[in-house]
């Protein structure tokens, strides 16, 4: 088993993938070849119907737009709570659940758990 070298092509059988040797991982000058470990760029083929353009740019610009919605959401909910409560009322449900719902959706777009689950 002699050494590989950088930009050998290689086929990966527990992957069954053909991939390029970028190198040897440093280790013991005294390892039997079959022992060492190599780092490989592995090359993957997709068919063009699997494959989108990734635009960051528009996806940020996306992401900020639904943040903004669900913000301006909760907001709006906040407001039409504190009015409701601010007359001294019974708090509506259909207020009430608008509220938690907005915070609900909100909370989730910054990447965290939901505070409430629905019953659904």
């Amino acid at each position: 088993m002699e050494p590989l070298k950088p930009n050998d092509e290689v086929y990966i059988e527990p992957l069954a993938m053909h991939g390029k040797v970028l190198g040897p991982r440093p280790g013991d000058a005294r390892e039997p070849e079959e022992e060492k470990w190599y780092e490989i760029q592995i090359t993957r083929c997709f068919r063009r119907t699997d494959l989108k353009l990734y635009n960051q740019e528009a996806e940020l610009a996306k992401m900020g737009n639904i943040l903004q919605e669900k913000t301006s959401r909760y907001a709006a909910a906040q407001e039409s709570m504190e009015d409701a409560m601010a007359e001294g009322g019974d708090v509506k449900t259909s207020i009430a659940i608008e509220f938690v719902e907005s915070a609900n959706e909100l909370w989730k777009e910054l990447g965290r758990q939901e505070l409430l689950k629905s019953v659904k």
